[in-house]
């Protein structure tokens, strides 16, 4: 190869020189994993040690970014000699950008024993269901106990995942159709014939041998059917096997796995150096190159006119590479992280060989990528339903309980405060309550906004007025005191302004509240407002913290004010509470549950305690009290009316005796 171009540049005076330089596994442990980020590891190097990679087409996602855009420096011509598909689906990085063009490609593709299909007179199978009746029929007849049906290759490797993408492909439901996602049912039958393949004609054992072995089966003529890559001269033509394009689940439908070997260059060149790679690229992808590579069996070509040369095809596999239907990685796939592919092959390969149902597998592969949320919909989860039917009766409970301000038997009960206050409690209430539903729906950047302004505003209208109470009554007199005793309104006021102005700040904030996705192994994948760097939400809770030990101080101060004496005992309870809550949401906030739905129950649970404890505590005792006393009051009120009778009576009489005495006299 390095040979052969620069006798091209020597003949044609292109004053080029190239040196071959073949990074290869240091160590056996080496993985394929380990080859690809040395490799990466190379293109991120501002110098790159090399000029021009031959890379697999698969990576073409991982290494694009650091090569260059042939579209913009090969002639249009030059890259439509290739076949426009796979141009598009193998070499294209991101929306346009050809980072790459092959070499040479392989396929995969169906080796069928020529001595058994002649001596049971049997045809090579278009169909998955005609390889399996095949199989039986000739392992029945030959009884031999060396030789298998069928490889599979689904194997703990690549490999496996190669496998994977093409049987799936080749169920898909007709010629034109791409491929199937999970959610499809063509998806489901290319599982389903999968292991019927596996059960039948093989076993996990073999469905599951590497590459050694298969090839160690298509040498010694030990198999039926071999699925395995194209392979090259002098190999080919000695094999003792017909060559066809891969089964599929209909006949006419079929699917390959392709490879491009891929010539890049890298982008940071100058334009010394980028020109001379630019001719080394155009000589290895010419017509003229490919052409002899693929004639004398060297590698395979994906230039469309070699493929029709009549010249070549004499010799070459022509009429199986025209026909193959061929399939790279799947662009859902592609588009995901680099795990994606890994638990996509996990959850399948459960399937197969965990006997894993069909139900659930399906499920754990759309998980992958699938992010959960809370909604009224019980599809996934009756979580969002009832948590969404239990706090909407309690806070239209806590409305209708307002009502109860316009009984004038229970008017004395609430005299500590003027209605409207009351009011803004039971609105603080239901602000906190109905916080989760902010967490209803995909989990925008908004929502993270918006759930604590509505808890930390909800929270000050719960509390403040009552605040307000213990400051007007607190017995040092002084400008503060007064003023708030003067300007109660002002005073909620610019508590809900510090709230406000605590978003603000979150808002601008160079550690802003963000939705963040955690990708949940072998669970559902959910986001939740993550608070980064985690400053602003303790300065909105410190802001609490500080609101709630001012209260606790008039409380104590204030403790013998007989008339207030129940008021401060259970305004104190629901402080303390009210601590407790606000400490596990700080807690919760640093310790990430990996369950959604357990996730938000625990904080609708928090927040809801939160809720009733202060409306029990600040109003519902009040109503409590006002109906056990209400027999009482009445009494009171009519011995009341009574005793005023009585005493306007006697001052009647008086009067008159009185007026009686003065005229006799």
């Amino acid at each position: 190869m390095e040979k052969e171009f620069n006798e091209h540049a020597i003949n044609n005076n292109l004053n080029v020189n190239m040196t071959l330089e073949i990074i290869k596994y240091e160590k056996p442990t080496d993985s394929y994993s380990y080859f690809k980020t040395l490799v990466e590891t190379f293109l991120k190097k501002s110098n790159s040690p090399f000029d021009i990679y031959i890379y697999e087409s698969i990576y073409t996602n991982i290494y694009g970014s650091y090569l260059l855009n042939l579209n913009d420096y090969l002639p249009k011509e030059h890259i439509e000699m290739y076949n426009s598909k796979l141009v598009k689906e193998e070499f294209i990085y991101g929306k346009d950008e050809l980072v790459g063009l092959p070499m040479g490609v392989s396929y995969e593709v169906l080796y069928s024993n020529k001595r058994l299909l002649n001596k049971y007179d049997k045809s090579i199978p278009k169909t998955w269901d005609e390889l399996i009746d095949t199989c039986h029929y000739i392992m029945k007849k030959e009884n031999d106990t060396e030789l298998i049906c069928y490889n599979g290759l689904f194997d703990d490797s690549e490999q496996g995942l190669y496998s994977l993408y093409e049987f799936i492909y080749s169920c898909r439901d007709s010629y034109n159709s791409s491929y199937p996602n999970p959610e499809d049912e063509s998806f489901t039958n290319s599982l389903n014939m999968m292991q019927k393949l596996k059960n039948e004609i093989a076993s996990d054992s073999i469905f599951r041998s590497n590459e050694n072995f298969t090839f160690a089966k298509l040498m010694n003529d030990k198999a039926i059917f071999i699925k395995y890559w194209l392979v090259g001269e002098p190999l080919l033509s000695r094999l003792p096997y017909y060559l066809s394009i891969l089964p599929g689940l209909k006949e006419g439908i079929s699917g390959s796995m392709v490879l491009g070997y891929n010539m890049g260059i890298v982008k940071n060149l100058n334009e010394v150096k980028r020109n001379a790679a630019l001719e080394v690229v155009k000589y290895f992808t010419s017509k003229k190159y490919q052409k002899n590579m693929f004639k004398n069996g060297l590698c395979t070509t994906a230039l469309t006119e070699v493929l029709k040369d009549e010249d070549v095809c004499v010799n070459a596999p022509c009429d199986v590479v025209n026909k193959v239907q061929f399939i790279g990685i799947p662009k859902f796939i592609k588009d995901e992280s680099e795990n994606y592919k890994d638990s996509y092959k996990k959850y399948i390969y459960q399937f197969l060989y965990e006997n894993k149902s069909i139900k659930e597998t399906l499920k754990q592969i759309a998980d992958i990528t699938k992010i959960y949320y809370i909604t009224l919909n019980t599809e996934n989860s009756y979580t969002g339903f009832i948590c969404f039917v239990i706090i909407s009766v309690i806070s239209l409970l806590m409305v209708l309980s307002l009502l109860f301000l316009l009984n004038e038997v229970f008017l004395p009960f609430f005299k500590i405060l003027p209605i409207d206050f009351w009011i803004i409690i039971i609105l603080g209430s239901v602000m906190i309550l109905v916080a989760p539903f902010i967490s209803y729906g995909s989990i925008k950047t908004i929502n993270c906004y918006l759930r604590p302004l509505i808890l930390s505003l909800g929270y000050t209208f719960n509390i403040c007025p009552i605040l307000y109470k213990l400051i007007s009554r607190y017995p040092k007199q002084n400008k503060t005191v007064t003023w708030v005793s003067n300007h109660k309104y002002m005073f909620l006021l610019s508590n809900c302004l510090i709230d406000g102005l605590l978003c603000i700040i979150a808002l601008t904030n160079l550690d802003p509240f963000n939705p963040t996705l955690f990708l949940v192994e072998d669970g559902e994948n959910f986001k939740m407002c993550k608070y980064k760097g985690d400053y602003t939400i303790v300065f909105i809770i410190l802001y609490k913290f500080i609101v709630i030990f001012f209260m606790l101080f008039f409380i104590f101060v204030e403790r013998n004010i007989s008339t207030m004496m129940h008021d401060m005992r259970f305004t104190a309870v629901a402080l303390y509470i009210d601590t407790l809550c606000i400490f596990l949401i700080l807690f919760f906030h640093f310790v990430i549950i990996e369950n959604y739905k357990s996730y938000f129950i625990i904080q609708t649970i928090i927040t809801s305690v939160i809720s009733i404890t202060n409306y029990i505590s600040l109003f519902g005792f009040r109503i409590i009290f006002g109906l056990i006393r209400k027999q009482d009051l009445k009494a009171q009120f009519i011995n009341n009316v009574y005793d005023n009778f009585a005493i306007n009576e006697t001052q009647m009489k008086t009067n008159n005796y009185n007026t009686f005495e003065n005229n006799n006299i």
